[in-house]
């Protein structure tokens, strides 16, 4: 497997090692995952809420064989199926935008994690230049019903004991990459258009640009979180 940056920058944030347990929340089809078992040796459990993406990223570990380091559970980020202190570090990336309760998330982070043990995660947050109808649009367009500010985020996460708080401003840099997302998904038209049909392709598109021009505007921003339970 190749080097990961984002996911190398995420995991030493997290004190990732091969002595680790990890939770990888809201883990799809598990690339993350993977990445850090190959990496480290270390066994990580990653949750996600849709049977096929677990059910996906099981099939892919399998083949990949890394099935003794790595499992896949079906369940709710804001209500985990594992006991107290399970884990010593937590991850995810850009997800906690889609998950509006952040109290029982962060509550249920700190929970699982053992004393001393780090939640670290990236996404995607509010500046107060954000209007009540792009955030409409948002919501609709992406189920970013969970989007917040960093300062919402900090608050929210000393609400639920951890200390230690850090975010990194990583608005620039996602400013950069964005467009070049929307170009790489332009250049699937055809098979998207002939899978799913020309109104959701249409409806991304026009969905996409907008987010990709509210970022440019510094109305939505990216950033990497910290928090030590």
């Amino acid at each position: 497997m190749a080097a990961s940056r984002p996911i190398d920058v995420l995991a030493a944030r997290a004190g990732i090692s091969e002595a680790s347990v990890v939770l990888d929340l809201c883990s799809g089809l598990g690339g993350p995952a993977r990445y850090l078992a190959w990496r480290f040796g270390s066994p990580v459990v990653g949750v996600d809420i849709t049977s096929s993406r677990v059910e996906g990223a099981a099939r892919l570990t399998e083949i990949a064989g890394l099935s003794s380091l790595v499992r896949f559970v079906e369940a709710e980020t804001t209500e985990l199926p594992f006991a107290a202190g399970s884990f010593s570090a937590c991850i995810g990336q850009e997800a906690f935008v889609h998950i509006a309760d952040k109290t029982r998330l962060f509550s249920e982070c700190r929970r699982v994690l053992r004393p001393g043990g780090v939640l670290a995660f990236t996404d995607w947050s509010a500046t107060s230049r954000l209007s009540s109808r792009e955030r409409g649009v948002l919501e609709r367009g992406f189920v970013a019903d969970g989007l917040v500010t960093g300062e919402e985020y900090r608050r929210a996460l000393e609400r639920a004991g951890f200390t230690g708080v850090r975010i990194e401003d990583l608005t620039k840099e996602w400013a950069a990459i964005l467009p070049r997302r929307l170009e790489m998904y332009r250049s699937l038209r055809a098979e998207t258009v002939a899978r799913f049909g020309k109104d959701h392709y249409d409806e991304y598109d026009r969905n996409y640009v907008l987010f990709v021009q509210l970022v440019e505007a510094r109305k939505l921003g990216g950033s990497r979180t910290r928090g030590i339970r």
